[in-house]
């Protein structure tokens, strides 16, 4: 956690940055006050810059599209999802950090 927003672990050795801007709807002037480290949360991917090694990720945005989702007829309780490991496999380890590889 820090004061422009927190960490998530997607994989093991893999992170990205939920700004403060994307953790909720309401104003958040500290995450600490809405996110406890551990805590499972359901991130958009924003975007991913290989050469930066960054990865932007939103909370508010992953809310968005399940509420579409829902508000389109789908069973959003009983879908099981892909992870991020099922749609970047392989590519994920560009952005592990270069003691890891």
């Amino acid at each position: 956690m820090l004061d422009f927003g927190a960490f998530v672990e997607l994989e093991k050795g893999i992170e990205g940055l939920v700004h403060v801007s994307e953790i909720s709807e309401e104003h958040v002037e500290d995450p600490r006050t809405v996110l406890q480290p551990g805590t499972m949360v359901k991130v958009q991917v924003l975007h991913a810059d290989g050469a930066e090694r960054k990865i932007g990720l939103s909370i508010k945005g992953a809310a968005r599209a399940k509420d579409a989702a829902e508000a389109q007829g789908f069973n959003t309780a009983n879908a099981g999802g892909a992870t991020l490991g099922d749609k970047f496999r392989g590519k994920l380890d560009k952005l592990k950090p270069k003691e890891q590889l």
